[in-house]
């Protein structure tokens, strides 16, 4: 077992290396992926009101919405909110999404639109940028593994 180990470490190194890129990845992602699933499933539809729009902060909408008499406020990039940001102003209407048990969690706009777009980034192209990082890993590993069992070898052979 022990040879077998020695001979395929440098897959070993290239799983290790996947497992804790992908991890670190989940690390950062995982609470927004959650809040967008939470929002998703179980998120409560509102009608917010438009506060305040800043073009030079991402095409970023601020909004208010009342939840039994109480006045939240939340911001949203309205392109990933899929709202028109140019045909918004201040004092127009937008849904909102929020979280029953937690009225301060909320999104504009449909919730299930940033929960794909997050799934996918999350569960497909976060692994597969891992892996593509790490096959190279390992094959290079391979190869200079192999060269130095080459080199050994040919050392070997001209001391006898």
């Amino acid at each position: 077992m022990k040879q077998y180990l020695k001979r395929h470490a440098y897959w070993l190194v290239g799983v290790g290396f996947f497992a804790v890129a992908y991890c670190l990845f989940l690390s950062v992602s995982y609470s927004k992926w959650h809040k967008y699933e939470r929002l998703k499933h179980s998120g409560t539809q509102a009608v917010g009101t438009v506060v305040a729009k800043e073009p030079e902060n991402h095409r970023t909408i601020r909004y208010t919405y009342d939840i039994g008499g109480t006045v939240y406020v939340g911001t949203a990039n309205a392109s990933l909110a899929r709202l028109p940001f140019d045909e918004i102003h201040g004092g127009d209407h937008i849904p909102v999404t929020y979280l029953y048990d937690e009225p301060y969690v909320s999104i504009a706009g449909d919730a299930s639109i940033l929960y794909f777009s997050w799934s996918r980034l999350l569960f497909v192209i976060a692994p597969i940028i891992c892996l593509l990082l790490s096959i190279p890993l390992a094959v290079f590993l391979r190869l200079i593994t192999w060269r130095w069992k080459r080199t050994e070898a040919q050392n070997g052979q001209q001391l006898s």
